[in-house]
């Protein structure tokens, strides 16, 4: 009989260790990689923020799809900290 495996919603260690030594790399390259960026920025902008996107995504959290409904017409809110969320955003482009 199999194991039932790792909770739901816990850290898979192994993904965990990876992603934490690739934060590292990019951190220790990270003025290599903004050289190396801003060389693909003059022939091509837009392949380098696609090269920035891709690299971001092994650094900070993907933020999943949420929907939501409701019975009626009730109003559902959303409230955004748009200040947190970049002051966020900038102190992890900082550490690259």
């Amino acid at each position: 009989m199999a194991g039932k495996g790792r909770p739901k919603g816990s850290t898979n260690v192994i993904n965990g260790g990876i992603r934490h030594h690739f934060d590292l790399l990019l951190q220790r390259k990270a003025p290599q990689v903004e050289a190396w960026l801003d060389r693909v920025a003059l022939e091509d902008p837009a392949k380098a923020i696609d090269c920035l996107t891709k690299l971001s995504e092994f650094v900070l959290p993907k933020l999943a799809r949420v929907e939501q409904t409701s019975e009626g017409k009730q109003t559902i809110t959303h409230v955004i900290d748009e200040a947190a969320i970049r002051a966020a955003v900038d102190a992890k482009l900082k550490n690259l």
